[in-house]
């Protein structure tokens, strides 16, 4: 992992020119470079999911030349319902990564996402902002919480995990490994949690796409099932096929 490479440098270089400042040959403002550098780098790696730097994540599939997935974050809410009525429509399967405090209150929607095959994921029970800065059995409880209900309501035990806002650190992944989780980040990130701009988010969902692509979307606002429509209308024109992250990934 690109992590552990960081670390064998950083720390050698480190080690280099703190003896070099010791013997009065380095300047310290190297020293403190180093460090920013360092700092800068990790900074990187723990916000750009698709950097895979402390895991190998499931960013976009190299084996597919005509299937895509797409996949949605922070629900069951109250426009889950109408993005499933898309999907049913145009017989397309997608992937839902579900935040737990979210299912207890829509249980019939969760129930019917699995009841319709489509992927369902882990999403943490309560997508703190802090979530990165947890501890790893805090991390593991806000897991376990949710997969329990997943289980619970739906009879499946998901195999897929997506951190909230892409962010993976050391503890995050450590924590995924013990459920023996896939971590599921995205090659196309349309930023409709952001800007909920039609044209927008279509065009950054859409623009070069092909296969092995995997788009990220939200299903709670009100627009989402209308701008789906319209990615699927373009994902149609382009002979692409829309599929769940197991089957582009083939798990």
């Amino acid at each position: 992992m690109p992590f552990r490479i960081l670390n064998t440098i950083a720390i050698s270089a480190f080690l280099v020119l703190l003896t070099l400042v010791w013997l009065e040959k380095a300047d310290v403002k190297l020293l403190v470079l180093v460090c920013v550098l360092y700092l800068l780098i990790l900074g990187l790696g723990i916000f750009f999911i698709r950097l895979n730097f402390f895991n190998q994540n499931l960013n976009r599939a190299s084996n597919s030349t005509d299937k895509i997935a797409i996949t949605f974050d922070d629900g069951p809410t109250d426009h889950t319902e109408a993005i499933l009525d898309v999907l049913k429509e145009k017989n397309v399967k997608a992937s839902f990564f579900c935040i737990g405090s979210r299912i207890n209150k829509n249980s019939d929607l969760l129930k019917r996402i699995s009841t319709e095959g489509h992927d369902i994921g882990n999403h943490t029970f309560n997508h703190y902002w802090f979530f990165p800065f947890l501890s790893r059995e805090k991390v593991k409880k806000e897991l376990a919480e949710t997969e329990e209900l997943i289980r619970n309501f739906t009879g499946r035990k998901t195999a897929l995990f997506r951190p909230p806002f892409g962010v993976t650190n050391p503890t995050i992944v450590s924590a995924t490994n013990f459920f023996g989780y896939k971590i599921v980040g995205w090659s196309k990130r349309t930023l409709d949690g952001a800007f909920r701009n039609k044209r927008f988010v279509l065009k950054r969902a859409t623009e070069n796409m092909q296969g092995g692509d995997v788009i990220l979307l939200h299903d709670n606002y009100s627009e989402c099932a209308e701008t789906l429509r319209k990615i699927l209308d373009i994902v149609e024109k382009k002979g692409l096929k829309p599929v769940t992250i197991s089957e582009l990934f083939e798990l």
